[in-house]
C-alpha cells in the first residue's frame, strides 16, 4: 500500500502549505518527495511526541501537516498528545501508522500493532481508515474531506494490496467479490481483504467479500446495506476490541445483523517469527481462516 501513499504525497506536496513529518521512518519512501519539495519535509527523529506537538503548531499556523510513523508507536506511544493537542480542537492533521497488524513481526512485540484502531477510534473527532489497497490509500488521502478534521490512516502489509479502488469514486465500503444470491457477507480491511478475496476465488466460501476501509465514523446506510445477508462476518488483523466489528456494533440498526468476528488473539504469542508464522499464532493464516470463517458462516 506504500505505492498509493507515495503517489498521494507527491500530489499533496504541490500545495506549499502541505508539510510531511516523519518519526525517523520511511527511508526510501520519501526520497522523491524530499527531492521535489525539500522545504516541506521534516525528520523529527525518534521523538514522536514532539512530532505531534509540532504538527499541532503547524496546523494552527495554517499549514496542512501529515505525520508518519509505525502503527506500533502511533497512536499508542503518543495517545495523550493526539487527544489533547489535535483531537480536542479538531485540528486537520493527517496521522499515518504504517505496518498495522503484525507486518513487523520479526522485530518483536514492540513493533506489532493489533490495537491501534481501538486507540484511534477512541480519539475525539478523528476519522479512522484502514484501506485495502493502493488505490484506496490514494483516494482517501487526496480527498478534500480528509483536510477538514483529524484523520488516522492505518497502512497494512504492502505486498498484499488490492489492485483496484472505490468503484464510485466515493470513499465507502464496496464489494470486491460477488457471489450470485450470496447468503453471507465477509467484511475486511487492510491486507486481510486480499487474503479473503484469494480464498473466495478458490471456492472456499459462498459469500460476498467487502472491502470496508472506513472504521469510523460509519454511515447508517452502510449498515442497512448488510441487512439482506443471513450472516455477516468481520475478518481483521486486529483484536476484537475497537476494530471494525466493534465499530459496526455501535451503530443504530446493527441489532438487525447476525454479526460474527474472526480476528487476532488478545493473548500475545511467546516467541518471535516471520509474518506468516505470526499470523498462524493468531489463527489468521489461510488454512485456519478457512476453518474459522466457515464455522462463523455456519457452512459446516
Amino acid at each position: 500500500m506504500r505505492e498509493g501513499f507515495r503517489a498521494a504525497i507527491q500530489i499533496l506536496g504541490q500545495d506549499p502549505n502541505f508539510v510531511l513529518l516523519s518519526g525517523d521512518h520511511g527511508y526510501g519512501l520519501f526520497d522523491e518527495f524530499r527531492r521535489e519539495f525539500p522545504g516541506q519535509f521534516i525528520n523529527v527523529g525518534v521523538a514522536e511526541t514532539n512530532m505531534v506537538g509540532l504538527s499541532a503548531g503547524l496546523s494552527r499556523a495554517g499549514f496542512t501537516p501529515l505525520i508518519y510513523g509505525l502503527a506500533s508507536f502511533i497512536p499508542s506511544r503518543v495517545y495523550e498528545f493526539l487527544k489533547l493537542q489535535i483531537g480536542l480542537d479538531s485540528l486537520p492533521v493527517f496521522v499515518v501508522g504504517d505496518g498495522g497488524g503484525v507486518v513487523y513481526s520479526t522485530l518483536g512485540h514492540s513493533h506489532q500493532s493489533l490495537d491501534d484502531l481501538a486507540l484511534a477510534t477512541a480519539l475525539p473527532n478523528f476519522q479512522v481508515f484502514s484501506p485495502s489497497g493502493d488505490s484506496e490509500v490514494f483516494e482517501i488521502m487526496t480527498s478534500p474531506e480528509r483536510r477538514t478534521s483529524p484523520t488516522y490512516l492505518r497502512l497494512g502489509k504492502s505486498d498484499q494490496s488490492l489492485k483496484f479502488g472505490f468503484p464510485s469514486g466515493s470513499v465507502e465500503p464496496h464489494k470486491v467479490w460477488t457471489e450470485s444470491n450470496a447468503p453471507a457477507a465477509i467484511l475486511s480491511h487492510g491486507a486481510m481483504t486480499t487474503t479473503m478475496l484469494e480464498l473466495a476465488e478458490q471456492g472456499n466460501f459462498r459469500a460476498d467479500i467487502w472491502s470496508f476501509p472506513v472504521i469510523s465514523p460509519l454511515e447508517p446506510k452502510w449498515i442497512s446495506n448488510l441487512e439482506s445477508y443471513e450472516s455477516v462476518v468481520v475478518v481483521e488483523e486486529h483484536i476484537r476490541q475497537g476494530g471494525l466489528a466493534s465499530s459496526i456494533m455501535k451503530q443504530p440498526g446493527s441489532n438487525n445483523l447476525t454479526l460474527r468476528w474472526v480476528g487476532a488473539s488478545h493473548t500475545p504469542h511467546k516467541r518471535v517469527g516471520s509474518y506468516d508464522w505470526t499470523l498462524a499464532q493468531h489463527g489468521l493464516d489461510a488454512a485456519k481462516l478457512v476453518e474459522r470463517v466457515k464455522e462463523a458462516l455456519q457452512f459446516i
